[in-house]
């Protein structure tokens, strides 16, 4: 479900309690390409290295901001999981990771270093770290909630939407190079009317 313009100011609110403005830096080349000014918001410099921290750390005060939080619980390959651990030491709550089985040395190192616990169950690619992350939190009454983490994402391009020359682009990494969210263009729309 796409969060609501409110929902997303609300959380641009209280991350920016924890998190400064990340910068907007010009990108010539791309502007010469093509023929406007292209500005780049630089999310990795979050203090896990990607734009993950917002969704992770809103997702959990908000579950804590409802009741006691036990723990939290997350299956990764590295930058989520980095993200929750780093959301968990600010709450000061404990985490536990799952990645797949030989994970990323240096992925796996971050999330131990913010204090979270690691387990490795399966292969790359297969679902059994996410299927051992539920069953722990079953188990252990640890809880974590998508929902805000989706606000958190969102939250990310808020600020850009005040002045906007035309269409803007949301490029953030692999999986979403050359996505541009439903919440943006709803944002968009909103900023515009």
């Amino acid at each position: 479900m796409i969060p609501s313009a409110k929902e997303v100011e609300h959380t641009r609110e209280l991350l920016s309690r924890y998190f400064r403005p990340t910068r907007l830096v010009s990108a010539e080349s791309l502007a010469q390409r093509s023929g406007a000014r292209v500005h780049l918001k630089i999310e990795s410099d979050l203090p896990t290295g990607s734009f993950k921290p917002r969704g992770a750390l809103n997702a959990l005060l908000t579950t804590a901001a409802q009741g006691p939080v036990r723990g939290v619980v997350a299956a990764s390959t590295g930058n989520h999981g980095a993200a929750v651990a780093y959301a968990a030491r600010i709450a000061k709550v404990g985490a536990t990771i799952f990645l797949p089985e030989n994970p990323n040395p240096v992925k796996r190192a971050r999330i131990v270093a913010l204090g979270a616990k690691v387990i490795e169950r399966g292969a790359m690619g297969s679902s059994a770290a996410s299927e051992a992350a539920a069953e722990f939190a079953r188990e252990h009454g640890h809880y974590f909630s998508a929902r805000p983490c989706s606000r958190g994402r969102c939250s990310r391009s808020q600020p850009l939407l005040n002045d906007p020359d035309g269409i803007l682009k949301n490029l953030a990494g692999r999986r979403h190079a050359g996505f541009r969210s439903p919440m943006f263009d709803k944002l968009l729309r909103w900023n515009r009317s």
